[in-house]
């Protein structure tokens, strides 16, 4: 009689030697995969020197770890100095290391490290899916999609990418080891798991605990076994002591609230596991070509009692909703991978069909897939993979010229969401001001912090298209005086037909009014000193 456990422990079969005749169609397809893979990573670094989006806060963290002779510091002296220094810090030192040591600039390695790391996470993405899934041509159609998917790297190669794109690659690393561990455990596979959880968990907190996440599952389906417990006892242990020295120290000079507020900016519900329905998670500009695929070998794997990848698809948006659109993305192609080559290819030939047909059908949905990934890259696509334009960094270092030290500043770049505004992140470095409306690094901070800040921004945006009395009921409201106002003029993330003029109408109508004093007007913003009538 067949059990539950017999059907779970067969997920994904094992590959067979039937599988050695897909081999060099396999071969192909996974260089096309990585060939466009690199390509649509690459492209978008090309359009200034300089990091892409976000990035700021970490340039000025690896600054202060320069500056402070390697001891990881107390806190960022960033926008104001109260943020802890409690980021995972190995991305850090590996850095500011490579800058002090090598002709490479800080600024270099924000730009280039972390789309580096995602076209390394592309191919670790090849090996896991090779490990997982029963041939070589599913593993390489799951990379194929891996690679077009823009969720996949858009947020991975920008300049904050430079802790989330190692933390992604030692993350598919440790669940990759962890897959084979619990199949045919060896110590060496015992070792190499914890290694890779532990510089996933010191690269990026988040990805440690999606790599947690998806071993643990591998242990649930493949490992209820007395030896792999003891196995996942010695894992667990390597990956708390190596990475020991970093939370420890962070317990000790801050205590536990750090961790605390930023476990709870995920915004997480017992419904976030529905939110796939919405459809629109990989950001396919082009419909949702992969998304629909790889459904549909979710459900084609349900109906065949394989539930490891359908299981690992749905934790996934339980456990980190926030991260879920990107996380999701890996056992989704590798159902992409399961469908194509083991349900809807041998469907065509069993049906008479030429092979070329199936050939002809990969060869246009990559294509669309590639087009979408070069859209994606456009401001069209209200797209954050962009440079904060050189007319507004100058217009920042003008601020930090001839401004006061102690001003008090508030941005208004009318960006549609905070993780998309460079100006407000790299104001606080560049113009070494302090920005009251600049959200980065709030996650750390107590007493709810970072909700609050999250929606004073998204109120203060508002005023974009409007006058003066916007910004003074937003100061009253939030009990929030400044000293002067930053808007830009460059509106780096707009909608098709939308005017990339920034806040014409607040720019106006302030410069006319008595409590405002214009004092920089350039092609990149305009800053006013705010000086309220008594």
């Amino acid at each position: 009689m067949t059990t539950a456990q017999d059907y779970t422990a067969t997920a994904i079969p094992p590959v067979s030697s039937l599988a050695r005749r897909h081999l060099t169609p396999a071969i192909l397809w996974s260089g096309i995969a990585i060939e466009l893979g690199i390509l649509v990573r690459l492209l978008p670094l090309f359009q200034g020197n300089f990091p892409l989006n976000d990035g700021g806060m970490f340039y000025q963290m690896l600054l202060d770890l320069q500056n402070n002779a390697y001891r990881l510091p107390l806190f960022i002296s960033y926008n104001g100095g109260d943020i802890p220094f409690a980021y995972a810090p190995f991305t850090f030192y590996l850095g500011a290391l490579l800058s002090d040591f090598t002709p490479i600039s800080l600024l270099q390695i924000l730009q280039y490290f972390p789309a580096v790391m995602s076209i390394a996470s592309l191919c670790a993405f090849l090996w896991l899916s090779n490990t997982i899934l029963a041939s070589p041509e599913q593993a390489a159609f799951a990379t194929l999609i891996f690679a077009l998917v823009p969720r996949t790297y858009n947020w991975e190669i920008m300049g904050g990418g430079l802790t989330r794109s190692p933390g992604f690659f030692f993350a598919l690393l440790t669940i990759g080891m962890a897959y084979r561990l619990y199949r045919h455990p060896t110590p060496t596979r015992i070792v190499l798991t914890g290694l890779f959880g532990t510089l996933a968990v010191l690269s990026h907190l988040e990805m440690g605990v999606a790599a947690g996440v998806g071993s643990i599952l591998c242990y649930l389906v493949y490992g209820r076994k007395r030896q792999s417990i003891r196995s996942s006892l010695i894992v667990t242990a390597i990956v708390l002591a190596g990475s020991s020295p970093w939370w420890v120290s962070i317990l000790a000079n801050h205590g536990i609230g750090p961790f605390w507020a930023a476990a709870h900016t995920g915004h997480h519900s017992w419904l976030n596991w529905l939110s796939w329905l919405s459809l629109s998670f990989s950001q396919e500009p082009f419909g949702t070509i992969a998304t629909v695929v790889g459904l549909l070998g979710i459900f084609t794997l349900i109906a065949e009692r394989r539930y490891f990848l359908p299981l690992w698809f749905i934790v996934i948006f339980l456990v980190d909703p926030r991260k879920a659109a990107t996380l999701s993305i890996v056992p989704l192609s590798m159902a992409v991978g399961y469908f194509l080559s083991g349900s809807f290819l041998p469907g065509l030939r069993a049906k008479g069909f030429s092979p070329r047909l199936g050939t002809v059908f990969l060869s246009i949905v990559t294509l669309s897939m590639l087009l979408s990934s070069l859209a994606a890259a456009t401001p069209a696509w209200d797209n954050p993979m962009q440079v904060l334009p050189l007319a507004e960094r100058e217009a920042m270092v003008w601020v930090r010229q001839n401004t006061p030290s102690d001003s008090q500043f508030v941005m208004v770049t009318s960006t549609p969401e905070w993780p998309s505004d460079a100006a407000s992140e790299w104001f606080p470095v560049l113009a070494a001001r302090r920005s009251l409306s600049t959200v980065q690094g709030t996650e750390w901070l107590p007493n709810g912090l970072y909700e609050m800040t999250i929606e004073r921004y998204d109120d203060l945006q508002i005023c974009a298209s409007e006058g003066a009395g916007c910004v003074q009921e937003w100061s009253a409201s939030n009990d929030i005086q400044f000293t002067h106002i930053y808007i830009s003029k460059t509106a780096i993330h707009y909608a098709e037909g939308r005017n990339p003029d920034c806040c014409i109408i607040l720019r106006k109508n302030l410069s006319e009014n008595p409590d405002y004093q214009v004092i920089y007007d350039g092609p990149g913003a305009m800053v006013l000193s705010h000086n309220p009538r008594e």
